[in-house]
């Protein structure tokens, strides 16, 4: 396989990079190649950018490091990347990084970079989170776990909704937590504020998918995906009390609208003052 220039434009600044085999290499200004480079033995300038790579090479997307990183310029595999536990989608959790460059080859089916990702749009996501299942089916690895589910994640590390990148347990978050709320909604006749705390206290206990395993009370974006499936449920689940002739009938119904719009948005400030019970 031929050696492969790929550019990523950072500040009006373009950098580029060469993927030779299966390792990407920084390739300075003025440079033809990385061998011409080598031979030259220069002091060099280096972008600050963390490039995240598949383990073939190709890179995927790129962040902005934060003060604290040890390296201003790296590149790493997104399995590495994970093990950090970065995260690009939810400023207010730990360990945000800024994306600045997302491949674009990734849109693009027949690239490697496409296959990189399970693929979905909102739409599939709320299809899924949307069927009334018992809280057992999300325990690890049961059929609620949407990031194991070969219809959901299928053990894929990152996937794309709707041409934006995002860990796939992330977004795991929210089958478990639409179906919570729509109980607790009900359990609490309609008091939303109540419904989604109980929610994120269930889903914190429920942190490693398991009763009984540790309870997450980090600022994790994982807490912040569970605000974002409950801002999206007091809007999809209504709370409805009839007057019949045999006496008072409750039921949750659900709202005309998809309201998608809400899963995509990044959790404020005043949200999280307003519900948050972990620590941050």
């Amino acid at each position: 396989m031929s050696n492969k220039i790929y550019s990523i434009s950072l500040n009006k600044n373009k950098y580029n990079f060469e993927l030779i085999g299966e390792k990407l290499y920084y390739l300075p200004k003025q440079e033809e190649n990385v061998s011409t480079f080598r031979l030259n033995k220069q002091i060099i300038e280096v972008p600050q950018i963390l490039v995240i790579t598949r383990t073939n090479g190709v890179p995927l997307f790129a962040l902005e490091p934060d003060d604290k990183d040890c390296n201003q310029f790296d590149i790493m595999t997104v399995q590495q990347l994970y093990s950090r536990k970065i995260q690009w989608f939810e400023p207010l959790a730990d360990n945000y990084r800024k994306l600045v460059w997302l491949n674009e080859e990734a849109f693009d089916e027949k690239s490697t970079a496409y296959a990189a990702y399970k693929h979905f749009t909102w739409e599939e996501i709320i299809k899924f989170s949307l069927k009334d299942r018992m809280m057992l089916a999300y325990y690890k690895n049961l059929w609620g776990d949407w990031k194991k589910r070969k219809i959901g994640g299928a053990g894929y590390y990152v996937v794309m909704v709707n041409k934006k990148p995002y860990w796939t347990d992330a977004i795991g978050q929210i089958p478990f937590s639409v179906d919570c709320m729509r109980d607790n909604v009900f359990k609490a006749r309609g008091d939303y504020d109540r419904a989604i705390r109980q929610t994120i206290r269930i889903g914190m206990n429920w942190g490693e998918g398991t009763i009984t395993g540790k309870v997450d009370n980090t600022n994790s974006y994982d807490n912040y995906f569970i605000l974002r499936a409950c801002l999206w449920s007091i809007r999809k689940f209504l709370f409805v009390e009839k007057s019949m002739h045999d006496g008072i009938h409750l039921s949750i119904e659900e709202a005309d609208g998809d309201f998608l719009e809400i899963l995509s948005m990044e959790i404020t400030e005043a949200q999280r003052d307003k519900y948050a019970l972990w620590k941050y």
